[in-house]
């Protein structure tokens, strides 16, 4: 099992599921595309010298990330990793993590912005409930909950603050893009339902349109939120005014110099 990490880790987001087991599973394909180019480098320079916590990565808008605060971000991630993957494929693994984690951060830091100037804030209270319902749809206890996350790395206060970004971006979206959100035509529900006949055949008999519309809807509408979400993220990346104190960091991450 894994746990999701941070809503925008996994780049995303755009699919925000409100159970444990979905969350876990995302997490882990965030932790799987992300550390890249540098660690090999820093994994090969270790052996010379230790790396420096408060040497800095990278400047996003006047916020830094240091080399301290990316470790801990990487620790669980890591941990997933031992011993699973061929040896000779950690390094990329690692490499990939990094890069990955860099990226969130920039997302991040500009979300924050965003939502500042929103004024948009999530209680204690809001997080618990989003917790507490992830505990019952799992049928565990609290205790169990918490022990899952331990045994991957995943400090209990850090997910807590993890959840608090993820509603804190839910909001965002609802007050930047509902207005955005159109319902489909009745051409688009069709165009899905002949393209998709497939989702409408249950041993062997076809479900028919009419019946098939309502289910047909929100998955349309889903599909719409990803995009707008997908491309929000994009242009707020572009947006970010970043300065990489090694330009390895840079790898692959699609950022205006």
């Amino acid at each position: 099992m894994r746990v999701f990490n941070s809503i925008i880790a996994i780049l995303f987001i755009v699919n925000l599921s409100n159970t444990f087991a979905a969350d876990a599973e995302k997490n882990i394909s965030a932790s799987k595309t992300t550390v890249v180019h540098v660690q090999k480098r820093i994994v090969v320079e270790t052996k010379e010298h230790a790396i420096d916590p408060n040497a800095v990565v990278l400047i996003v808008n006047g916020k830094k990330l240091t080399e301290g605060q990316l470790a801990k971000i990487l620790a669980p991630r890591l941990k997933q990793i031992n011993g699973k993957p061929a040896e000779d494929m950690i390094p990329k693994y690692k490499q990939q993590m990094r890069s990955q984690a860099i990226e969130q951060f920039i997302i991040e830091t500009m979300l924050e912005e965003k939502e500042r100037a929103q004024n948009i804030t999530v209680s204690e209270e809001e997080v618990d409930l989003q917790i507490n319902k992830q505990i019952t749809q799992q049928k565990i206890s609290e205790e169990k909950f918490k022990s899952v996350l331990k045994d991957h790395g995943i400090d209990y206060s850090q997910y807590r603050e993890d959840m608090k970004k993820r509603l804190m971006f839910e909001k965002l979206i609802e007050v930047e893009f509902i207005s955005k959100i159109k319902q489909p035509t009745n051409k688009e529900i069709k165009t899905y339902y002949s393209e998709n006949m497939q989702q409408f055949t249950k041993d062997s008999v076809v479900i028919s349109y009419e019946n098939a519309k309502d289910e047909i809807i929100p998955l349309l509408i889903n599909k719409q939120k990803e995009q707008i979400v997908a491309d929000y993220i994009n242009k707020l990346k572009k947006k970010a005014k970043v300065k990489f104190s090694n330009e390895a960091d840079r790898f692959g991450i699609i950022i205006s110099k």
